[in-house]
């Protein structure tokens, strides 16, 4: 598979669209008035046309379709956002890494010091809030939005790969898949239960992508 052959900008815009959805708590109707009015789940792209994808597609277009912009949705959205991702309980749906990745579930364990020293290696800084961990699952949607844009350099383009391959299958998969398992279940709303249902269609099919061009310039 050749880069021309690779819409790496849709991945891009995806995954970064996906990281602020599941990140950023939903402070006031505009938000989902917006994506109703851009008709965001009809215009979402579609990676494999799969059961998930589909059935996560429908119910993003029934919920933004029934969406009245009451205080009332809006309240059921964010108790939906607080229980999931913030508290004050435990977390229905725990979004960072080190939580999963260590026997301890402590957060800033090993793994994000590993990922702090990989992203120095790459030369990425975050811009985190204060005293947070930088293994957010959004974190790592977002910079692989970034990481792909920069396949637009042809002279560094499979050095990039290599960073997206490693970034992916060391750091993110090893874990995403129970995060975003969590989170469908858990959630309360379509909303997130899509957002979810997305998350993991698209990392599969970014992952099998991946995979495909690094085999293709033997990279593997």
């Amino acid at each position: 598979m050749s880069k021309s052959s690779f819409d790496y900008e849709l991945y891009a815009g995806a995954g970064s669209m996906l990281g602020s959805l599941i990140y950023n708590y939903p402070n006031d109707i505009e938000l989902i008035n917006q994506l109703k009015t851009d008709e965001f789940a009809q215009a979402w792209p579609r990676f494999d046309n799969s059961t998930l994808e589909e059935t996560s597609i429908s119910k993003l277009d029934s919920y933004l379709n029934a969406w009245q912009a009451t205080d009332a949705e809006l309240t059921e959205l964010q108790l939906d956002f607080g229980q999931l991702f913030i508290g004050p309980n435990s977390l229905k749906a725990v979004p960072w890494g080190s939580f999963y990745l260590s026997s301890t579930r402590l957060l800033n364990d090993k793994s994000t010091l590993e990922l702090s020293k990989f992203y120095d290696s790459v030369g990425i800084k975050l811009e985190c809030r204060a005293n947070e961990p930088i293994d957010h699952f959004a974190f790592y949607m977002q910079t692989l939005g970034y990481m792909l844009n920069n396949l637009h350099d042809d002279m560094n383009y499979l050095q990039n790969l290599r960073h997206i391959d490693i970034l992916l299958k060391k750091h993110l998969l090893p874990w995403s898949d129970q995060f975003l398992n969590n989170l469908l279940a858990a959630a309360n709303t379509d909303f997130y239960q899509a957002i979810a249902g997305l998350s993991k269609v698209y990392l599969d099919n970014l992952t099998m992508m991946i995979e495909r061009i690094m085999m293709a310039n033997n990279l593997k």
